[in-house]
């Protein structure tokens, strides 16, 4: 909280207050810090967030409650751990079983309360609206199959171009509280000769 607050006197024009500040949260399924320019990756593969870091503030340690997404996003989305969340091991039935109970309270739900417009689109199957992450939600948009469909195709220029037609259909004056999972990292891609090169002079630095 120090650091945040750091940041926040440097610039003290900006709205600080919460119903005056937009919010945006991504999480990127399967995303590595250490190839990410602000943690230290001595190659230009993320300019952007490079530039965000920059300005802003970054944390260097990170937890994760699971190893995968529907139990590791639902703690993070509503502070409390899988087991409560009972997101922890399948049941008869396997994992499509596991979900959000209405009773559990997300992120989006506490903006909605707070008069937000409230829009998300997540190219992630396990964070479908059946398995309870739209709660709250205005707009949200997710993918129709799930990982064990073959040859699924997710695009995550779609998603935003999803979350930003939403954003221009929201008034001016209204706040909004957006939320997206991109998983370009998580699919089979063919590498090209730039990802080879990357890769290459990772495992062999100077």
């Amino acid at each position: 909280m120090d650091a945040i607050e750091a940041a926040l006197a440097l610039d003290p024009q900006l709205p600080l207050s919460a119903a005056e500040t937009d919010v945006v949260l991504v999480a990127v399924c399967t995303l590595r810090s250490n190839r990410l320019e602000p943690y230290g990756y001595p190659h230009p593969t993320s300019p952007f967030l490079d530039a965000l870091s920059d300005h802003g503030v970054q944390f260097n340690q990170h937890y994760s409650q699971t190893s995968w997404t529907r139990p590791s996003m639902g703690s993070l989305l509503t502070g409390r751990y899988p087991r409560g969340l009972q997101l922890d091991s399948p049941e008869d039935g396997g994992v499509t079983r596991l979900a959000l109970d209405d009773e559990d309270t997300l992120l989006g739900e506490v903006f909605s309360d707070a008069g937000r417009q409230v829009i998300g689109a997540v190219n992630n199957p396990n964070v479908r609206e059946q398995f309870g992450f739209a709660q709250g939600f205005d707009v949200y948009h997710a993918p129709t199959t799930s990982w064990t469909k073959r040859k699924i195709k997710l695009d995550d220029n779609a998603l935003v171009s999803q979350i930003l037609e939403a954003v221009d259909e929201t008034p001016d004056d209204q706040r909004i509280y957006i939320r997206m999972t991109p998983v370009g990292p998580h699919t089979t891609r063919q590498l090209t000769r730039r990802d080879r090169t990357l890769l290459q002079d990772a495992d062999h630095p100077e």
